[in-house]
């Protein structure tokens, strides 16, 4: 019992040897994710029930406290209407920063704004009718919010957001929790739902360092 209580020691003070302080504030990475996309509207649930989501996420701190963040999320879908298909597709693009008032402590607030990019494109094919639309809207969001560094490397990053782009304004809450395996690679999942229009999506991705060795 003993020895196996020492090999359980030996074996966490190995890997507790390869973690560090990271989180996703004030760190240089790109966060890449795949998920899915649910949608509180009845006729795209209808369509779709299961629509693919795919992101990339970029933070780069230009000083101690601050960072730029670069967002780009597609969200597709097809299904079938009037012996027809439907194929949907929003891309947005957001580029902004984040302040940060505690960096590097264990409980850092934040706040945070962005200029927007969405283009909306939708298209109707079937035997008699082609038909196809497309939309592009410019606005800004605001966003607040906390990390909390946990033991083992991992962090919880919580940001509540409003936006506003064009004729779309909602609120948005994102949990996104990380894993650092060592100091260039790790592992992010998480969730965001939209208040007005209950959508909500689920993801899951690689985290990779870009100071250095990765890009």
């Amino acid at each position: 019992m003993k020895k196996n209580q020492f090999i359980f020691l030996v074996l966490i003070l190995f890997i507790s040897s390869f973690c560090y302080s990271k989180g996703l504030l004030n760190e240089r990475y790109a966060l890449v994710t795949a998920g899915t996309y649910n949608s509180g509207d009845d006729f795209i649930k209808s369509l779709d029930d299961s629509i693919a989501n795919y992101n990339l996420s970029t933070n780069l701190p230009f000083s101690d406290q601050a960072d730029f963040v670069l967002n780009i999320d597609d969200t597709s879908f097809k299904g079938k209407f009037n012996n027809g298909t439907i194929n949907g597709s929003r891309r947005l693009l957001e580029a902004g920063a984040n302040f940060s008032f505690k960096p590097k402590q264990e409980f850092n607030p934040f706040v945070g704004v962005c200029a927007e990019y969405l283009e909306s494109k939708g298209k109707l094919i079937s035997e008699t009718v082609w038909d196809h639309g497309r939309e592009k809207t410019t606005g800004i969001s605001f966003d607040f919010g906390f990390q909390y560094l946990m033991p083992y490397e991992v962090a919880s990053k919580t940001t509540f957001k409003y936006f506003d782009v064009g004729f779309y304004d909602d609120f948005s809450i994102n949990e996104t929790l990380n894993y650092w395996f060592n100091k260039a690679v790790g592992i992010g999942a998480g969730f965001e739902y939209l208040v007005d229009s209950g959508d909500y999506k689920v993801f899951l991705g690689v985290t990779m360092d870009v100071d250095g060795s990765i890009l």
